[in-house]
């Protein structure tokens, strides 16, 4: 609405002795329009008319809405504070509490305008400008966070609490570097601050920097030993530092309200499924659905773990909260997979993909994805990283043999062949490590140009990544799918290093994407079909560019001729590693080392045929997919030989 629309509907709210949102509405046009008249004049006719109005707010009555605060009693500090706010418009202190009781209910969107409420009435009101930067940040306003925090540690350099929030807005707009400085100087000034140590934890396992990760959260549990956010990212940080059997006993020997915390529980399952103990993660799962039967993101992991029957309770108990109860997005997702997954383990895949629907439709929802985003950063990356560069580089690059990229499509198998070359004793499995794609991605978004590039020090960083893994191990695996997008720039820093394309039927690889939930934000392609399709166009024509580039340094892996004939195709793949043959690569399954993605089932058992061309038993709900990728001839066979 427009100034005089909410003026009108204020005067309409006087006229029916509805003084709070006559209030409301004069502030909601001052956050726009500071200096507007009939606002103020507004906003003083509501506090004389109010039957209870005085000149000010009284300690008293603050002590009373502070106490009400402080005792968590949320939703009766707002009545309380809607109340003085009538009597007096101009008191900032009530506007920046009223929004942190919406902050506390998750409601920052209500938070922000009694934020601003709050500087209108005192410009240099530091905390509430610190408490808006973080309702921004929640919303997902970013830059205004980054903006309105500077401004925040320039007035008070000593606000840790703002340093730690300014940490995180910065971290969010991929400012690593910048988001470190604030955590540490958010430590600095008080080192037992537990939540920036947590901040700088997470922002460390995200870098895949685990084991630093690990000391900031061993920090902050001396600190606050029974916070069960603090915990759960802490042994998932042991679990992605190959420690799980040290997460799974921490877990058992902790406190009885942190082990039966529902998100420490589904975190021990998790675990428990990764290194292959599937009953007793499948039997931690169903204790936890019956005691927590709403909680919707153990459903999805058990699916992954179990394979559903027609006579299970389990299901038709989905089936009907499915479709009888409304659901917020997030319990939609959850459930919607996990459903699903369930339906399709009994044959029901029309009713599976009625469900898949919902649940893409959800999460398409919470993510930003744009295709033509994607056909940019990719023509980009053609243009910068091209042949003379690549030379320009190469010289400079470093001569380890240590790395082995597996790459492709997300769902293409890359799992297995990981599993497979780890299972070989000169090899470590290292997962999807994080820190090429970040790295790239991040360089993008900042418009960095590649003339500067310092390939010396971006190899040395990432092979102390490598050596997290094994220090001593000839080789170690990186599986990050996405590293496709920068194989000139893996080719120019490491052009010993070997390169594994796996590739599988387009149809089957689109289709596991539109059937999996991924916890990142990376892949927001994946949740529509024609969307799904266009993104696999992009990426066929991406790597048809790097075969051209780099003629017979690149093994094509196809999938299917690994399910048809195991033993001849894992020979060649060993072979192309410069590695002897060893027949244990032939019993993956049995390989101990932790797995963590939605294929960790798969790969704990022997070679099966079941997913090959599984999507013609979807056949009729995927023709806008399979039309835009016969469209783009991205059914046709892969022709790398031409380039050889």
């Amino acid at each position: 609405m427009n100034p005089r629309e909410l003026i009108l509907k204020a005067n309409k709210a006087i006229k029916a002795n509805n003084f709070i949102l006559a209030s409301e509405l004069f502030t909601e046009i001052l956050n726009r329009f500071p200096k507007h008249s009939a606002a103020k004049a507004g906003l003083k006719k509501v506090s004389k008319m109010n039957s209870n109005a005085i000149s000010s707010v009284t300690q008293s009555e603050l002590d009373i809405l502070v106490n009400t605060l402080q005792n968590g009693d949320f939703q009766k500090t707002i009545n309380l504070a809607k109340d003085l706010v009538v009597n007096d418009p101009n008191s900032a202190v009530v506007y920046n509490i009223l929004g942190i009781s919406y902050m506390n209910l998750n409601e920052p969107e209500k938070a922000v305008p009694n934020f601003k409420n709050a500087l209108r009435v005192n410009k240099k009101y530091s905390e509430a400008r610190g408490n808006l930067g973080a309702a921004l940040l929640l919303l997902g306003n970013i830059n205004g966070a980054v903006s309105c925090l500077q401004q925040v540690v320039r007035e008070t350099p000593q606000n840790h609490f703002a340093w730690n929030s300014l940490g995180n807005a910065q971290k969010s707009s991929s400012m690593i570097e910048e988001a470190e400085h604030s955590f540490k100087q958010a430590l600095n000034i008080e080192p037992n601050y537990a939540s920036a140590l947590n901040s700088y934890g997470v922002m460390l396992s995200g870098e895949g920097e685990y084991k630093k990760s690990i000391v900031q959260f061993e920090k902050a549990l001396k600190i606050v030993s029974t916070d069960i956010e603090i915990f759960k990212n802490y042994i998932e940080a042991l679990s992605n530092d190959e420690q799980s059997k040290k997460a799974i006993k921490l877990i058992k020997e902790s406190p009885d309200q942190v082990r039966n915390a529902p998100a420490i529980q589904l975190a021990l399952a998790d675990i428990e499924i990764g290194i292959g103990n599937l009953e007793e993660g499948k039997n931690l799962l169903f204790r936890l659905i019956k005691t927590e039967p709403d909680y919707f993101a153990a459903y999805r992991t058990l699916s992954i773990a179990y394979r559903f029957k027609k006579t299970d309770n389990l299901l038709e108990k989905m089936k009907e909260t499915f479709d009888e109860r409304v659901l917020n997005e997030s319990d939609t997702i959850q459930l919607g997979f996990a459903l699903g997954k369930a339906l399709h383990d009994i044959g029901e895949y029309d009713d599976a993909f009625n469900a898949y629907i919902r649940a893409n439709e959800a999460r398409r929802k919470e993510l930003i994805y744009d295709k033509d985003d994607t056909n940019k950063v990719i023509e980009g990356v053609k243009r910068a990283l091209d042949t003379k560069w690549i030379n320009s580089v190469t010289k400079f690059g470093d001569k380890s043999t240590k790395p082995i990229f597996i790459l492709g499509m997300n769902r293409s198998g890359t799992t297995l062949i990981e599993q497979i070359l780890s299972s070989h004793s000169k090899v470590v499995g290292g997962g999807e490590i994080p820190f090429i794609n970040k790295f790239c991605f991040r360089r993008v978004a900042n418009l960095k140009t590649w003339e500067n590039f310092d390939p010396t020090h971006f190899a040395k960083k990432y092979l102390e990544q490598l050596d997290q893994f094994d220090e001593h191990s000839p080789h170690v695996t990186d599986k990050m799918p996405a590293n496709f997008y920068w194989l000139g720039l893996i080719k120019a820093v490491f052009p010993n290093a070997k390169i594994i394309h796996v590739t599988r039927d387009p149809m089957d690889t689109c289709l596991s994407n539109y059937r999996n939930y991924f916890s990142s934000f990376g892949n927001g392609h994946a949740y529509d079909q024609i969307e799904l399709a266009d993104f696999y166009h992009q990426y066929r024509q991406l790597m048809h560019h790097w075969y051209s580039a780099f003629p017979k340094e690149i093994f094509q892996c196809d999938y299917d001729q690994l399910i048809a004939n195991q033993e001849n195709v894992s020979r060649t793949l060993i072979d192309f590693c410069n590695l002897s043959w060893e027949p244990k690569v032939l019993d993956f399954h049995k390989n101990e080392r932790a797995v963590k993605t939605a294929s960790v089932t798969q790969v704990r058992n022997k070679i099966y045929t079941s997913s090959v061309s599984g999507w013609k038993k979807y056949e009729k709900h995927l023709q806008p997919m399979y039309e835009l990728l016969n469209e783009k001839g991205c059914l046709e066979p892969w022709n790398v030989d031409s380039y050889n």
